[in-house]
């Protein structure tokens, strides 16, 4: 009897976002590992688990069609459950630099536990605290401009209503060069 192939874990989400973003320039996963601040072997698992899905070729590169179809899914697979808790922290979904959804309201943050590391705390600010997609995702977005507009529009797309969700759809549709819808 065939096993079944695991279920996408949210690094393995996060680690398709990167590559995607690399549009089939060459990578290693050492350097996936250093950006995410993850193990290698981390790495190697949630490749064989994109892999498995469909989500990413052999080649190493992101299937577009699996990249367009996961988007508008990881609201409903993980769901970011904005608390009501404000925080200091690096700003994400709506108020994150660089993003413009065209949306103003009070920011949402990815709350950081110490302060320096990759984030420098001159760009923290006081906001409602959102779980990231994965404990990597802070010090990665800090490690890859790219990869933090991605992830704020991610966030953008888990916590807001149906106009952040539309914007953000348009946004990650246009950093993937993809047709995105809901």
């Amino acid at each position: 009897m065939a096993r079944a192939p695991d279920p996408l874990k949210p690094l393995d989400v996060v680690a398709s976002f990167w590559i995607a973003l690399r549009r089939g320039a060459d990578w290693q996963r050492v350097e996936l590992a250093s950006v995410l601040d993850v193990s290698p072997s981390m790495v190697t698992y949630a490749m064989r688990r994109l892999e498995e899905a469909g989500v990413v070729r052999d080649t190493g590169q992101v299937h577009k069609r699996a990249l367009r179809e996961m988007l508008p899914a990881v609201r409903w697979f993980f769901p970011a459950g904005a608390s009501h808790l404000v925080g200091w922290g690096m700003p994400t979904g709506h108020a994150a630099p660089g993003l413009d959804l065209g949306i103003k309201g009070r920011p949402y943050v990815w709350e950081v536990p110490a302060r320096g590391g990759p984030i420098p705390s001159t760009e923290w600010v006081e906001g409602q605290v959102v779980a990231p997609l994965h404990a990597c995702v802070p010090g990665a977005a800090g490690r890859d401009a790219g990869l933090y507009r991605v992830l704020a529009a991610v966030d953008a797309l888990r916590v807001g209503g149906p106009r952040e969700q539309g914007a953000a759809l348009d946004v990650l549709g246009r950093l993937f060069d993809v047709e995105v819808s809901l």
